[in-house]
């Protein structure tokens, strides 16, 4: 079949490897793109792990999908597919991706008016809507590679010398020819893919399409630019960059085109040097990327290092002298074990090998680092250090590593992090379509999450809300989106795709750049919500575990001795006071009916909010606290039924209270339950107690306030 006799407009060729919702995202943005073309579309699966082709298959059912038993690289991979293609066009399309509606139309257009051009791409933006350099690139040469290695092409990106690499002198939307494209997105005229024999399979992965580019170009085909259409690129969601094997297949590619294209044009010598200085790079750049990584546990071992500093200066009262002649072989020895002791907890409770941006890990990590120590010194004696030194640096560690880490917590704009965000996030919705409502009810329920909606926006194509049940939410038109996420003070903007176009989604997210926000999208009919960087379920898995956390015997334990110690301290700091009681003995009381799981108690409180009121109301909450009856931390007041696995005390506030304007039904409650019981620990009753304390005028009140209340 000759090119122009193809039946099939577009053959579409996507590689996945443990990507299946950003592949899903993707297939849906080519369905769309689809429209009026004939396509073929093919899935090649390099043997994932993530159950990808069941679930794809299921969704996607028309698709070609081609299983390898084993990750072949994307070159070969293409390959399998390209060898099958009949479209007149081949696009060769990364799988994290979303495209525009227009896409497809505006680059066969351009195809069909410039016979020359044997391939083009099309503007590639950033999740969060910025311009993504590698949209168009030129051929690494020596020099071009040189300059971005030491970083000057990032320093003078303009320069028609050092900004080479990515062509940085020519304007986002200025379109023509260029050297390399993108290999996230590749649009091909077949029968020039296939006279180049598609990819060279001696690249596993990376440099593959800078070959493939420049083979064109020798073959007499031009590339071009064509900035008339946009796709989002979410980048590498299926590469590790702080791994040692991506940056040694990476630099390795860079070798090989070097190798296969200029070798010939320098002495031995010069390519002994090329070789090393590219081994170098992927050295130096495995280092760059873990100090990325695990920026956050070496700032924890700054902190500790500046805590031992500062207790030696307390230690000497800031005399130079006694300052040096603690700084002997034994306190690097103390500094080191310190060091090494926290890296050992640190990594026991997930905050290096899983990266969690955990304040409670890292306290964890502090206490049990410090008491190693302290262990390590006492039976050592030759280790053993000023006692005044360990105390001082281990209160200014403790501070400092928590301080630090709740500050970046709530710094950070996802919705990954509930404990210790003090302030739930806001997120705004975009898009008002038959799922909307479904939407928000299950993130309202979404009992991990700190997250509350800020409004719902209505897409342009709308005019008005169709469910009167989102009339509390709605909040104005998408044309207004930059300044409704001012007035709603937002955090996050989540887009409905049931109901927005990619086309409303990439021009809305253009005009963002600048604004500080955390741009998500929900595919239609997906229960699940894409990030720059992350997926995450709406629909929380209900796993009842017998086994909960919150009812282990140690974890009772904890939590019952913490109600005694601190209702007993309120006792006795409230007692001084309890005299001013004696003058109000003739007030009315009133009672509030309280569950414990066990059956109704009452208690008899003042009915007016005087001061003698209010320190009677504590004393006697504390008392009940004290006496095991109520607790601090607890499920609000109702009738628990006996048969209720769930049921625990009631409390003067707790996770479903501190949530209460997201439960909208017995259902939610629940869930919200289920959670706290799970992951229950001491740490999670401070979190909830800090946040309640911070939200509520006093945990008496509040506590007034969620129970029913009645006059004696």
């Amino acid at each position: 079949m000759s090119q122009t006799d193809s039946a099939v407009d577009l053959s579409i060729i996507i590689v996945n490897y443990n990507v299946k919702e950003f592949l899903a995202n993707c297939l849906t943005s080519v369905k769309k793109a689809s429209a009026g073309l004939t396509c073929e579309i093919f899935v090649v699966d390099n043997a994932s792990s993530d159950g990808s082709i069941p679930f794809l298959r299921e969704r996607f059912p028309n698709v070609k999908y081609i299983e390898n038993e084993q990750n072949l690289g994307f070159g070969k991979a293409n390959n399998q597919a390209i060898s099958q293609a009949t479209g007149k066009y081949t696009l060769l399309l990364n799988p994290d991706t979303l495209l525009q509606e227009d896409t497809f139309h505006v680059l066969i257009d351009y195809m069909e008016a410039h016979e020359e051009c044997g391939a083009c791409g099309c503007k590639i933006l950033n999740p969060d809507g910025t311009f993504a350099p590698e949209s168009r690139r030129s051929v690494p040469t020596v020099s071009t590679a040189l300059y971005k290695a030491v970083g000057l092409t990032a320093l003078f990106p303009e320069s028609k010398i050092f900004g080479t690499y990515y062509l940085g002198w020519m304007e986002e939307d200025e379109g023509g020819e260029i050297p390399v494209l993108s290999g996230s997105f590749m649009f091909f005229r077949t029968q020039c893919l296939k006279e180049l024999g598609g990819f060279d399979e001696r690249f596993f992965m990376y440099g593959e399409d800078i070959d493939l580019c420049y083979r064109a170009k020798q073959d007499g085909w031009s590339i071009h630019y064509v900035p008339d259409t946009s796709i989002i690129h979410y980048k590498g969601e299926s590469t590790k960059k702080n791994e040692i094997a991506y940056n040694r297949v990476f630099n390795d590619a860079l070798y090989k085109f070097f190798e296969k294209h200029f070798t010939s044009r320098y002495s031995v010598l010069f390519k002994f040097l090329i070789f090393w200085a590219i081994r170098f790079r992927a050295v130096a750049s495995f280092f760059v990327n873990n100090i990325r990584t695990y920026r956050y546990i070496i700032t924890d071992l700054i902190v500790i290092n500046m805590a031992l500093l500062v207790g030696m200066f307390i230690r000497s009262s800031f005399d130079p002298d006694g300052i040096f002649s603690m700084l002997q072989a034994q306190f690097f020895w103390l500094n080191l074990l310190w060091c090494l002791s926290y890296l050992s907890f640190a990594r026991l409770y997930g905050i290096i090998n899983e990266h969690k941006l955990s304040i409670v890990g890292s306290l964890k990590a502090v206490v049990f680092s410090f008491l190693t120590l302290v262990a390590i010194t006492f039976f050592l004696r030759s280790l053993a250090f000023s006692r005044i030194i360990l105390a001082v640096s281990f209160l200014i560690g403790f501070i400092g590593i928590g301080f630090i880490r709740f500050r970046r917590i709530n710094k950070i704009k996802s919705t990954k992090f509930s404990r210790g965000k003090v302030t739930p996030l806001r997120m705004l919705l975009v898009g008002i379509g038959d799922s909307t409502e479904q939407i928000v009810s299950k993130i309202k329920g979404k009992a991990r999450w700190q997250v509350e909606i800020a409004g719902v926006v209505r897409q342009n194509t709308q005019g008005a809300v169709k469910d009167g049940s989102l009339s509390e939410y709605e909040v104005g038109d998408l044309k207004d989106l930059k300044s409704l996420i001012r007035t709603t003070r937002s955090d996050i903007v989540v887009f409905l795709l049931e109901s927005v176009s990619h086309k409303e989604l990439l021009s809305s997210i253009r005009t963002l750049r600048d604004v500080d926000i955390e741009i998500k999208v929900i595919p239609p009919n997906m229960n699940f919500i894409l990030g720059k960087a992350d997926v995450e379920y709406l629909d929380d898995i209900a796993v009842v575990d017998l086994q909960l956390s919150f009812f282990n015997p140690v974890q009772k334990f904890l939590k019952r001795s913490f109600d005694f110690v601190l209702g007993s301290l309120g006792l006795l700091l409230l007692l001084p006071f309890m005299w001013a009681v004696f003058n109000v003995r003739s007030e009315k009381k009133r009672e509030v009916a309280i569950f414990d799981g066990s059956g109704k108690k009452t208690l008899n409180l003042m009915n007016h909010q005087t001061f003698s009121s209010k320190i009677y109301n504590r004393w006697v909450l504390c008392y009940k606290i004290a006496m095991g009856e109520i607790s601090f931390v607890g499920s609000p007041a109702g009738p628990v039924s006996e048969q209720d696995m769930t049921r625990y005390k009631t409390g003067l506030t707790g996770y479903v209270q501190i949530n209460r304007d997201r439960i909208t039904n017995q259902q939610d409650q629940e869930q919200f339950d289920l959670h706290y019981l799970q992951n229950y620990s001491i740490w999670l009753d401070l979190d909830i107690l800090f946040k309640a304390l911070l939200r509520e005028e006093s945990l008496t009140g509040a506590f007034l306030a969620e129970n029913s209340l009645m006059d004696v």
